[in-house]
């Protein structure tokens, strides 16, 4: 299964990876992008986390697993584990990807002096690194997870990395990288796609949990104002295909929207209606002193279709492969309700199912059955 935001981010992907993984019976979370710039939120039994680095089944015990698609902050995943270890008595279970890159000091420095000059032009990212890091490792200046079990290899590569930048930091701030890197090999595993194929003698039921949305695409979306990652299937479906015990079944596919638009930053909207919500005491997206404020405006359908068409280039499997299935989730009915059988009416992809949900935790989906036709 993958689970595709239809928006610019922060449509309930967490919400639906958590439901999903309570209908499988060896669930994977597997995340095909991003880094931990993602925010996830997932509520069960009144616990509340925002998920970055992990992936959105840990509340429930699911492992996750970062594919090299992924950037690995190691100070992160440290306090996003101790959260959840200390705060949420949770024990989470972290597999990497070997060839997964490695944030550093130096991307967070730089992406934030880069976002600092650039004033009233800002392109809206959170100014965590991870755009940075992509195009370090781009430009040959690699710095990989399996690097992290050898000290001096992860100096030496600093030691590029810093010149790469024309940046120098305090020597303590070195250090305390360092040790988080020691520190974060003893938290997370390390396995490469075979040998996840091989640890499990059954096979996984991998969900595969994607991180931003379709109109952020670095190909799709509306550059500059973009993440630096594919959000559409393309990522996932050789992801997937690597990990699958039976590839020629392809997974099916969720693509998630809010009941309202909602972009975080700077760049293209196609409106920000003055509309009221409700019940949105908790929102997670607040205003960010780089990423900046969190818009919201009505629904736009043309937005859906074009990502929903956007989506359907990358579909890209052999001919001897089943069809993919494809799914709507539709969130925040809690906040701002709209007519289901009205959006269906003007999208032009025919799904298997429409899910509704009316609360964040993943006991409030439920499968729409219908109802009377109402303007949207």
């Amino acid at each position: 299964m993958i689970v595709i935001g239809l928006g610019f981010g922060d449509e309930g992907k967490g919400l639906t990876t958590s439901y999903l993984c309570s209908t499988v019976e060896n669930p994977l979370v597997v995340r095909f992008n991003g880094g931990h710039q993602a925010g996830h939120t997932v509520v069960k039994d009144g616990v509340r986390h925002v998920f970055s680095s992990f992936g959105a089944g840990s509340l429930y015990k699911v492992p996750s697993y970062l594919s090299h698609y992924c950037t690995l902050f190691p100070k992160a995943v440290i306090n996003e584990f101790y959260e959840l270890v200390e705060v949420k008595s949770v024990q989470p279970r972290l597999i990497v990807n070997p060839l997964c890159p490695v944030t550093t000091p130096y991307d967070l420095a730089h992406n934030q002096i880069i976002e600092d000059e650039r004033g009233t032009l800002r392109h809206g990212s959170v100014g965590v690194g991870f755009g940075a890091t992509i195009q370090r490792q781009e430009d040959y200046f690699k710095l990989f997870v399996k690097d992290l079990a050898f000290p001096n290899i992860i100096k030496a590569k600093l030691n590029n990395i810093s010149k790469y930048y024309g940046i120098s930091l305090h020597k303590e701030e070195i250090d305390t990288f360092l040790d988080d890197c020691k520190h974060v090999m003893e938290i997370i595993e390390v396995m490469d796609y075979k040998e996840m194929r091989d640890y499990s003698n059954t096979g996984w039921d991998v969900i595969l949990e994607g991180a931003q949305g379709v109109l952020l695409d670095q190909d799709h979306g509306f550059f500059p104002n973009v993440t630096r990652s594919n959000t559409t299937t393309k990522n996932a479906i050789e992801v997937w295909q690597k990990l699958a015990i039976v590839p020629s079944c392809p997974p099916a596919i969720y693509y998630v929207t809010r009941t309202y638009q909602t972009r975080h930053g700077a760049g293209y909207m196609s409106n920000e209606d003055n509309i009221n919500l409700i019940n949105n005491e908790d929102e997670t997206n607040v205003s960010h002193g780089y990423q900046g404020d969190f818009r919201i405006g009505s629904l736009d359908p043309e937005m859906l279709n074009y990502a929903l068409t956007t989506d359907a280039l990358n579909h890209h499997i052999p001919k001897n492969y089943y069809p993919f299935k494809k799914h709507l989730v539709v969130t925040c009915m809690d906040q701002f309700p709209i007519s289901i059988a009205t959006l269906k009416h003007h999208l032009h992809t025919e799904f298997e199912s429409i899910l509704v949900s009316h609360g964040p935790d993943r006991n409030d989906i439920t499968l729409y059955k219908g109802e009377k036709e109402l303007q949207l």
